[in-house]
């Protein structure tokens, strides 16, 4: 069972406005990275796949937390970046369901790993840490943007 630490700046009530300046890059995180999950998940995905993740990783990891907050305002085919939409009717899940943090779910964002295909990213926004919680290759979590 992995060990599970709480850093004091994700403490529940905690989560405030970015204070991070506009210069600084989104850097990613994997500690709330649910390999398993029955939905989201990149099992029996090749190399192909794995190395466009890394690739859109190194690009997004370019952006800083203003670029990548304010990408979907102006749309851009190819990272379809936006908040998460929990309360959409036609989103299969309810949420990142981590335990006692339901908070986490209010910071939610995707982004995508290609304009047409390899599925999405989910995770949240605090500050300029992107915490990566599922891959989504199969488009699961909004299954209407599937191609």
């Amino acid at each position: 069972m992995p060990r599970k630490i709480r850093a004091p700046w994700l403490a529940p009530g905690l989560i405030q406005a970015p204070s991070v300046p506009d210069k600084e890059n989104i850097v990613f995180s994997f500690s709330f990275f649910q390999a398993d999950h029955s939905k989201c998940n990149a099992s029996g995905r090749d190399a192909n796949y794995f190395r466009a993740l890394l690739q859109r990783f190194k690009a997004v990891g370019q952006f800083t937390v203003k670029q990548f907050r304010t990408m979907h305002a102006g749309y851009n085919k190819a990272l379809r970046v936006h908040p998460i939409e929990w309360s959409h009717p036609k989103i299969s899940q309810a949420g990142f369901q981590i335990p006692q943090r339901q908070d986490l779910d209010e910071q939610a964002w995707q982004f995508s790993l290609s304009e047409h295909e390899s599925g999405r990213v989910h995770g949240f926004l605090i500050d300029r840490v992107f915490h990566v919680v599922w891959l989504d290759p199969d488009h699961n979590l909004y299954p209407w943007e599937a191609r």
